[in-house]
């Protein structure tokens, strides 16, 4: 089990990997409007010691694609169980940006696009939870607006190694979401209302992503897609 970092909990309001609702993601993402998918949850080896993780290290600027699929490791989040990709920080000597890109497979058919929702909780170099963002991090990019060549969600994280001593970064996602299949029934307009707060559409088990490292002062810079 990955501790909380109890001077920080209260300030950022999550209680650590298994306490952190997730009815609250569900209405934090009312905004993401994607088509319904039969995705189901995933059951791939579990490792519930995250000092073993495997860390992949990231570059000090630059970017790494990776895919998470449903035999990459799983481990018993806040949230209910999600496949993950763990990262090492690198070792920058002052503050830098994190994005954290998740492309959508079948966007150009909204019956079967869907996407993994990317949640991204940051530890310290002892392994407690320094930080845990949600779902209203995220936002959509356009290729035609924005910075990727195909639609995809975007969250960006800002790092400060000298102030929070994070040094370790977990993807995953909220196993609630996936469990949202389909669209609840609609009778009349308040209905229609309750119901769109707690259902989410297109959220996938995998998917396609890329972390992009930069310096704070800088611009996002281009991503691309990773499977061109």
């Amino acid at each position: 089990m990955i501790k909380q970092k109890q001077s920080r909990s209260a300030h950022h309001g999550h209680q650590g990997f298994r306490h952190w609702p997730a009815g609250g993601l569900i209405a934090c993402a009312l905004w993401l409007t994607l088509g319904v998918t039969e995705a189901s949850p995933t059951s791939p080896p579990a490792n519930n010691d995250p000092t073993a993780f495997s860390y992949k290290t990231l570059p000090i600027d630059g970017s790494v694609d990776f895919v998470i699929t449903r035999n990459s490791p799983s481990f018993e989040f806040h949230s209910g169980q999600s496949p993950y990709q763990a990262f090492r920080l690198p070792d920058a000597p002052g503050r830098y940006l994190i994005d954290v890109v998740s492309f959508l497979d079948h966007p150009d058919a909204p019956e079967q696009a869907r996407v993994f929702y990317p949640i991204v909780a940051l530890l310290t170099d002892d392994f407690l939870v320094s930080r845990t963002t949600d779902f209203s991090a995220l936002r959509f990019d356009l290729p035609v607006f924005e910075h990727t060549t195909q639609p995809a969600y975007r969250l960006t994280v800002g790092i400060d190694p000298i102030a929070l001593h994070e040094r370790y970064l977990v993807v995953f996602t909220a196993r609630a979401i996936l469990e949202k299949r389909s669209l609840p029934i609609i009778s009349d307009p308040a209905n229609a209302t309750e119901g769109a707060h707690d259902v989410l559409l297109g959220a996938s088990p995998t998917g396609r992503l890329q972390i992009m490292v930069r310096p704070a002062e800088l611009p996002i810079s281009s991503g691309t897609d990773p499977s061109r």
